[in-house]
């Protein structure tokens, strides 16, 4: 299954949804009430760092899968979105550019290569 682009860019996606729920789940958790107990705070913090493992895993299989089918736009556009979540923006907006250059009208992408700009 190592060579199997298909196979890597499906193990990646959902590497990437749950990583990114974690992420999204610190994320509310932290904004939503500076009040947390200590439990809580430890706890989110442990899911934050899951999270952020399987993104790191998840940009791991993206990566294969753009190395092995590298016409792929779609295994191409999920790299970029991992890359983006993972707060590596330098590699998202890098990504980004390359999907749009093939896929111009995508509007997402153009709201995300703003963020970036401004990020940057």
């Amino acid at each position: 299954e190592k060579n199997n682009a298909h196979y890597r860019y499906a193990l990646g996606l959902y590497l990437y949804e749950k990583g990114r729920l974690l992420s999204e789940a610190y994320n509310n958790e932290f904004f939503r009430s500076r009040k947390m107990s200590r439990q809580t705070d430890i706890q989110v913090l442990q899911n934050k760092a899951e999270g952020d493992r399987l993104l790191r895993e998840s940009i791991k299989h993206l990566n294969s899968a753009c190395e092995l089918d590298p016409g792929n736009l779609e295994y191409l556009k999920a790299l970029a979105w991992a890359y983006y979540i993972n707060r590596q923006l330098s590699k998202a907006y890098e990504t980004f550019q390359l999907v749009l250059k093939n896929d111009p009208f995508d509007i997402g992408l153009i709201m995300a290569l703003k963020d970036l700009k401004e990020r940057l």
